[in-house]
């Protein structure tokens, strides 16, 4: 079961790191995710993270003001790389480096946790990612998702 915590702007965490975890702030950071806002999410078998996290990245990238750079030009770009991870390409590199590119840049922390999901996806699931790109992903969802 992978499991998603903190909500939009939290980080995904492998079944393998959830043997002992303990719900609290520093134990939770320590695995490279936080409470943020408290929100979980488990995937049911067939769900796919690589999806979820490209139909959480393009709802982010519309739900930002607008005002700076990272917001009005990096999380559209993050959000169109991701998707097409979902769709297939491996955007990996490419995503890497707007990641990189939107954080810790102006006092909005909006691209920041953005950014914080999709580096997740990458790094702590990045089994999942490979066996997404191999087509052997299990994806029980269409890409994109979208949000009623």
């Amino acid at each position: 079961m992978d499991l998603e915590a903190g909500g939009f702007h939290g980080a995904w965490l492998h079944p393998r790191d959830l043997g002992g975890l303990v719900w609290t702030q520093a134990h939770l950071r320590s695995r490279g995710a936080a409470l943020g806002a408290g929100a979980l999410v488990s995937l049911a078998p067939g769900d796919c993270p690589v999806a979820l996290t490209a139909a959480w990245t393009e709802y982010l990238a519309g739900e930002s003001a607008g005002r700076c750079g990272r917001c009005r030009n990096g999380l559209p770009a993050l959000a169109q790389e991701v998707g097409g991870l979902a769709e297939g390409a491996d955007t990996r590199r490419r995503i890497q480096e707007l990641t990189g590119l939107v954080v810790a840049r102006g006092a909005c922390a909006h691209p920041d946790g953005t950014a914080r999901l999709v580096h997740s996806l990458l790094t702590t699931l990045h089994d999942h990612v490979e066996d997404h790109l191999a087509g052997a992903g299990g994806c029980g969802r269409p890409f994109p998702a979208r949000f009623a």
